[in-house]
């Protein structure tokens, strides 16, 4: 594995097991100037009207477009962020993330700059991140709206996948989620990517495993005989798409079972984001149980 790759693996890997600390309360006041240090926060920010108060973001948030005009402070780590580079844009706030930005907690807490510090543990933790920080920027009516619209078409979802299981002979879809494949880990009971499996209308074949992304074996996927596979991480892929992942042994043993439809691998950063646009993830994967459904 190549620095490159071992960097990604890294920062994908602390970003999804960190995401499920718990949420250190903000300092009750408006703020209009925000460090945004992570994408999925950035896309909290703009979602809710708050997107002209960022004055920097990580290189790695990319939604929506607008964010390419405001500088970076760097990657989406502390080992990667500066901490004088943060203050020097004069922030009344930083928002970013537990586990990865620990050591900035204190010292920006010192000089009197409000701290958000993101939960991402479930669909319900990221709307209430949303309301939260519509406060915090005075953007309240609007966060209320983005929740509210959330789950409008999150309870729209879930009625269209119960009638189709309703109508369906089948009674379980079951999923594995790869978020990497050297270990091989997955998505556990106590996870936000397990939260998006269920409701979507799919069993996630370790969402009774109480950690929130555990290592598992290739024989233990195999003898849960999942129907379909998501593959969001490789470490045999560098930025674009390769039919690599498709080689892997166990992948080519679950297709020797019966009833096991496929494997895909989706590369779109959108899939893990804990941001509003998570609806599109599940609307994505509910399409895709639906379909199965009328086979």
């Amino acid at each position: 594995m190549n620095r490159r790759i071992s960097s990604v693996l890294i920062i994908l890997i602390t970003f999804l097991i960190f995401a499920s600390c718990g949420n250190k309360k903000a300092e009750q006041k408006q703020v209009s100037r925000i460090v945004s240090l992570g994408p999925s926060a950035t896309e909290i920010l703009f979602a809710i009207g708050a997107g002209d108060k960022v004055v920097a973001r990580t290189a790695f948030c990319d939604y929506p477009k607008e964010v390419a005009d405001i500088p970076s402070v760097g990657g989406f780590s502390s080992e990667s962020e500066n901490l004088e580079a943060i203050i020097s844009y004069k922030p009344d706030m930083v928002y970013l993330f537990a586990g990865m930005h620990d050591s900035f907690i204190k010292p920006l807490e010192n000089l009197g700059i409000t701290v958000y510090v993101s939960d991402a543990a479930s669909i319900k933790a990221v709307e209430d991140e949303i309301l939260a920080v519509g406060k915090l920027t005075g953007c309240e009516v609007k966060a209320e709206e983005v929740v509210k619209q959330m789950n409008a078409e999150l309870s729209e979802i879930k009625a269209k996948v119960t009638e189709a299981k309703n109508k369906s002979e089948r009674e379980e879809y079951k999923m594995f989620w790869q978020i990497w494949d050297d270990p091989l880990m997955t998505a556990g009971k106590n996870s936000y990517i397990n939260d998006i499996i269920e409701a979507a209308g799919w069993i996630n074949i370790f969402g009774d495993v109480e950690q929130a992304y555990p290592v598992v074996s290739a024989e233990a996927v195999i003898s849960a005989k999942p129907n379909y596979v998501i593959m969001t991480g490789s470490s045999e892929i560098s930025g674009a798409f390769s039919n690599v992942v498709f080689d892997k042994e166990y992948i080519k043993l679950l297709h020797e079972q019966d009833d096991f439809w496929g494997v895909e691998y989706m590369g779109n950063s959108e899939i893990t984001r804990p941001s509003p646009r998570l609806v599109n993830t599940v609307k994505e994967f509910a399409d895709m149980m639906i379909s199965y459904s009328k086979k």
